[in-house]
């Protein structure tokens, strides 16, 4: 078929294919370059979102322990105090409403969203509780539980930014129990928690099961990985043979876990290689990778 081709396009070919070959690895290359320069961009946002959400929650504490007295005594103490704090409750306030107008919500996992949105849609009862306080109609209990779950909202949100993503990865009798290492890292931190081993349907299973819990960071790329390790109805415990601040290379064994399951906190520069109900092998499944 080849030899029916003129030379004419035969020196064609030679010459426009590499080309498309050269244009395709470009336009790859930039399309990878774009997608750095914009996680970038969304890593830098939410780093401005958790500093500006923890001046307002540091605000709020002080408001919170002001109110609380102001309430107790009457109205006699902390009046002039309650009135300073909410002034720098409120610049903090309208500082962190003005940047989040602006943040890029809906390029964010669902959970990341909710919790934002959760956090900044208490902050519209802020004035309603102050009245409450000003005028003595509200209990401390009630001041204090509304300060509190609003903190708790906005603590929410920032380490749901610093854990970008929640893997969950159930495993059975019929699975491998040993337990690897997911990248070339250091142990940075580990929690041991001996507890009961109900089955996993049970509500009390994350509060009362045993728990292991590692953090795998590598100091070069700055890149970390939360795992936890939650065992199920097993006859035997969590075995871990690491101790913090050992170097371990991807892949490398670090103890045995029969019937349990293994959560992964991701960080936001990870990218996903898998979809709900995919099976995992171990060693050979590519969960995902990092960006940067």
């Amino acid at each position: 078929m080849l030899n029916s081709i003129s030379i004419k396009l035969k020196i064609a070919l030679m010459v426009v294919v590499p080309i498309i070959v050269i244009l395709f690895s470009l336009g790859q290359d930039s399309y990878r370059s774009y997608n750095e320069v914009k996680n970038l961009e969304q890593i830098q946002e939410m780093v401005s979102y958790a500093r500006k959400s923890s001046v307002l929650v540091h605000n709020l504490q002080k408001e919170r322990g002001a109110s609380a007295g102001f309430i107790s005594s009457k109205g006699e103490n902390f009046a002039s105090q309650l009135t300073t704090i909410r002034t720098g409750s409120d610049t903090a306030l309208k500082e962190l409403q003005a940047f989040y107008a602006d943040m890029h919500i809906k390029e964010y996992v669902p959970n990341l969203q909710a919790k934002l949105a959760k956090a900044m849609q208490n902050m519209q009862k802020l004035q309603e509780v102050r009245n409450g306080v000003s005028s003595l109609s509200m209990s401390v209990g009630a001041s204090v539980a509304y300060y509190t779950a609003t903190n708790n909202d906005f603590i929410a949100s920032i380490e749901e930014i610093a854990e970008g993503y929640k893997v969950v990865i159930e495993g059975s009798y019929f699975n491998v129990s040993l337990l690897r290492a997911p990248f070339s890292a250091t142990l940075e931190d580990i929690t041991i928690k001996r507890g009961a081993r109900l089955s996993s349907l049970s509500p009390l299973s994350q509060d009362l099961n045993e728990q292991v819990e590692l953090l795998f960071s590598d100091k070069k790329s700055l890149n970390k990985i939360k795992i936890v390790h939650m065992l199920k109805q097993s006859f035997a415990p969590i075995a871990i043979n690491v101790a913090e601040n050992q170097s371990m290379m991807q892949g490398s064994r670090y103890g045995l876990m029969v019937n349990g399951t293994t959560t992964l906190y991701l960080p936001t520069n990870f990218r996903l290689n898998v979809s709900v109900g995919s099976e995992l092998v171990a060693s050979e499944t590519l969960v995902g990778y990092f960006t940067l």
